[in-house]
């Protein structure tokens, strides 16, 4: 399971078939996530506790898993992050997750309006290649007022084990929240065998209600 968080919010909807193209960083920072191309990795070659991983990307481990950085990346880029399953895991209930975040400045996110009655439309987008992944869903949750925007939603039907998919979320968040976190896998189940893995690449998080083409930043 892999938790994505944003400083006062996170995001996600989904898709598949879109394009994307390299982009350069906009000046206007379209994309508040730093790193989403997965291309930065300064600390080592493989992660299996919790703890900072690929550059700007926490990690929590729970269960047992092993997270690197994979050759793999849709045509035009360099890296994805691999999450493999070293072992069958349960949840034991609904705060359990392995998962990777990232906090973005507040300062960055300051239109989105977060806590306030003008909180703004905000999408979350990624890329996945899912492996052998068997199952693999998503969630929006409120950390302010301790209850799902999104509840588990699975979106493994959107994807395939042979050519990168997109999924998106938009979301609002409700008055006063200020803390929400967005998990791009949550509670993966004891279904899923050592060995079995997923790609994700392309992390954006922007103003709107629709999903642009990735934009990567450093």
């Amino acid at each position: 399971m892999a938790q994505y968080g944003i400083l006062g919010s996170d995001a996600i909807v989904a898709s598949t078939g879109q394009t994307f193209s390299p982009a350069s960083s906009s000046a206007t920072m379209k994309n508040r996530i730093i790193n989403g191309g997965m291309v930065f990795n300064q600390r080592g070659t493989s992660y299996t506790s919790s703890g900072y991983s690929l550059d700007r990307w926490y990690l929590v481990i729970l269960g047992s898993a092993t997270i690197t950085q994979s050759a793999s990346a849709p045509a035009g880029f360099t890296n994805s992050y691999l999450w493999t399953t070293n072992s069958a895991s349960t949840p034991s209930n609904s705060a359990y997750y392995n998962g990777f975040g990232q906090m973005i400045e507040g300062y960055n996110v300051a239109d989105f309006g977060f806590g306030t009655v003008n909180a703004q439309s905000v999408t979350f987008s990624f890329w996945v290649k899912r492996g052998s992944m068997t199952d693999m869903s998503y969630r929006v949750y409120n950390a302010t007022g301790s209850a799902d925007i999104i509840t588990v939603t699975s979106y493994y039907a959107s994807t395939n084990s042979s050519t990168w998919s997109k999924i998106t979320v938009t979301f609002t968040t409700p008055s006063g929240c200020i803390s929400a976190r967005v998990y791009m896998l949550s509670d993966v189940s004891s279904s899923q065998t050592s060995g079995n893995n997923v790609y994700l690449w392309g992390a954006q998080t922007e103003l709107g209600s629709v999903a642009s083409n990735y934009t990567p930043t450093t």
